[in-house]
């Protein structure tokens, strides 16, 4: 699926009911929908998960804090090597 790059690809993304990020290469956040927005900031880290951010990084430095953190790094980290589709 191609994201649009102007308004209405921000408006798909904020359409869809779950948390999406879309990250490039090396894990560091492109774009948000408003479900990722919304979770980030109810959850204190709107600023460690908007776009700039590396999601990778981010996931890393929370292993020990929260428990699903080494999971996510994990797969992303997974991923990101072309290991899942």
């Amino acid at each position: 699926m191609s994201i649009p790059s102007d308004s209405s690809g921000q408006a798909l993304l904020d359409a869809i009911p779950a948390n999406v990020a879309i990250i490039d290469q090396s894990g560091v956040i492109l774009i948000v929908n408003q479900c990722w927005r919304d979770f980030a900031k109810e959850n204190g880290g709107a600023e460690g998960c908007a776009p700039g951010a590396n999601y990778l990084e981010v996931s890393r430095k929370a292993v020990g804090i929260c428990e699903e953190a080494a999971t996510a790094h994990d797969g992303l980290l997974s991923c990101l090597r072309g290991e899942h589709h």
